[in-house]
């Protein structure tokens, strides 16, 4: 298992391995930051199962059968592979965090199954200034939905995506949108924004309707509240 294991590439971590490397690029190029002369070590062994998953999940056979996800299935095996195209995601905000997430989305194989769907909400366009960062967008693309053109660039990654771009600001202005029915279908709830109201919102209906979220990276916090610097300005809902 270990060896089968140690030859995979996953998207998420190729990606942060990756950005480091794009940085000390940037540094060594214009000599303007001080790059890293020390020691680098990084883990993600929270990722990992507390027990190893079956020999018949990881065997060789069943890599080969996963195709394109083969990488993800010789590590973590091939029901959490299942789960992972059968869950139901809900994104919000399709900016520079959003595009980071579709696209892994897409490559890890989320709401691939047919029965499931991920949806990804955001009621800004595309400006020229964005296309620096955020990186699923083109010239062609300003002026447009940023949810609708990072759902067409990761449907191009990945045909087998089974999601839909909505325009709408989760809000209390947009409770008729996304109602009761839709936050009780939904497996995940993925927190992509940089305003602080908005994000103690929609975790304040994450938590309502007991969905896994994962707000932020590094250690995970109970949930928004605890870990902003700055109160709500109105009691939650």
């Amino acid at each position: 298992i270990l060896v089968a294991g140690s030859s995979a590439t996953l998207c998420p971590m190729a990606a942060v391995f990756g950005g480091i490397v794009g940085q000390e690029v940037v540094k060594a190029c214009t000599g303007k930051f001080h790059p890293i002369c020390q020691g680098f070590y990084f883990d993600a062994l929270e990722c990992l199962p507390e027990q190893p998953p079956p020999p018949s999940e990881v065997s060789p056979q069943a890599v080969a059968a996963a195709g394109r996800y083969a990488p993800q299935v010789a590590v973590f095996g091939s029901s959490f592979q299942k789960k992972l195209e059968h869950t139901n995601t809900f994104l919000v905000g399709s900016g520079a965090l959003g595009c980071e997430f579709i696209k892994n989305f897409a490559l890890m194989g989320v709401a691939c199954a047919p029965s499931a769907k991920l949806s990804v909400t955001d009621d800004d366009v595309i400006e020229k200034s964005n296309l620096s960062r955020q990186f699923l967008f083109r010239n062609h693309d300003v002026g447009q939905s940023k949810s609708l053109a990072g759902v067409k660039a990761a449907t191009r990654m990945n045909p087998a995506l089974n999601a839909v771009a909505l325009q709408d600001r989760v809000s209390p202005g947009t409770e008729n949108v996304f109602n009761t029915a839709f936050w009780q279908s939904l497996d995940l709830v993925v927190n992509a924004l940089d305003n602080v109201k908005a994000r103690l919102y929609v975790d304040s209906r994450s938590v309502f309707f007991s969905k896994v979220r994962r707000p932020f990276l590094g250690a995970p916090p109970p949930c928004t509240c605890c870990s902003s610097p700055l109160p709500p300005s109105s009691p939650l809902p």
